[in-house]
């Protein structure tokens, strides 16, 4: 029998037609043997009655809450500790799989079982107007790479991997956040985590799982909070600088003592730079420099 995978869906006040969205690309996988476990971390604006009736219709689903409202990273710690499938992939209330996803991921996973997880390219769809564009456009072929090279990759390139990737429950277990309660922005830390204890990550080229129904300020926000929690919480691990470039050039600027500089530089051009950010066909760029300057004016 092919592994048990638990679809992991933690729910706060999400907007009804997203979460809808989001649990029938679940059901609809392609991929026979899953357990869908959505966590509904005490929301007040109805979406409970959607997780319900959704729960009646398909046996896969299993509805759990937390005692009390947590953050979202003990709710991601929560949700992921009663997932019961071998395998775990989260899948956040406001993106959606397409049907082969968890399959394509899952059939190489099976062939090679001491490679703890695996991930894939990743596009934004714009709800407004259906139109889904690939997230950093930079091709990386399909393969198992060692922590060595995903390290590089990390720096290089932005990548996106708790959401939509697939890996071990015990991996989760082993190398979760529990050590930063508070920290927003998952993905560094556990890519931290995972190339420090030197565990093999296999990556699919296929655009298959569709990130980021936000509309774009919203997506900015979590952006900002982000280089928040990596400024806080990740600046004094040993090699982090080696995995994200924000924090190797914020590390440069720092040594150099031109963070003053920047932080005036950053106030000046802030304005010009968030437009372009929050524009209709939005720079990356400008939100790299952008996320920089910021980080040189937080204390």
């Amino acid at each position: 029998m092919i592994p048990l995978v638990s679809i992991v869906i933690p729910v706060y006040n999400q907007k009804s037609s997203f979460l809808i969205q989001c649990i029938e690309s679940a059901i609809n996988q392609t991929y026979n043997n899953l357990e869908i476990l959505i966590s509904n971390n005490h929301s007040t604006n109805g979406c409970d009655k959607v997780i319900d009736e959704y729960s009646l219709k398909d046996s896969r689903i299993k509805v759990i809450k937390p005692s009390i409202h947590v953050n979202m990273t003990d709710h991601f710690n929560y949700a992921g500790n009663k997932a019961k499938g071998k395998y775990i992939s989260f899948l956040s209330s406001d993106d959606f799989l397409e049907p082969d996803c968890i399959n394509k991921l899952m059939e190489i996973l099976i062939q090679n079982p001491k490679v703890a997880m695996g991930y894939c390219n990743n596009n934004m769809l714009d709800d407004s107007t259906n139109v889904s564009t690939p997230i950093r456009n930079n091709s990386f072929k399909t393969g198992i790479y060692s922590p060595k090279i995903l390290s590089d990759r990390f720096y290089n390139y932005t990548e996106y991997w708790i959401i939509g990737g697939i890996f071990k429950r015990e991996i989760f277990i082993e190398n979760n956040f529990s050590e930063q309660t508070k920290y927003y922005g998952m993905d560094i830390f556990f890519a931290y985590k995972l190339m420090s204890n030197k565990i093999s990550v296999l990556h699919i080229e296929n655009r298959i799982y569709h990130l980021g129904l936000d509309q774009n300020a919203f997506f900015f926000d979590k952006c900002l909070l982000s280089v928040k929690s990596r400024q806080e919480t990740l600046l004094d691990k040993p090699g982090i600088e080696k995995i994200n470039s924000l924090i190797n050039y914020y590390k440069k600027i720092d040594k150099l003592k031109m963070k003053s500089i920047i932080s005036l530089f950053f106030k000046l051009v802030k304005p010009i730079l968030k437009r372009l950010i929050l524009s209709k066909n939005p720079s990356l760029f400008c939100l790299d420099i952008y996320r920089l300057g910021y980080m040189c004016t937080l204390k």
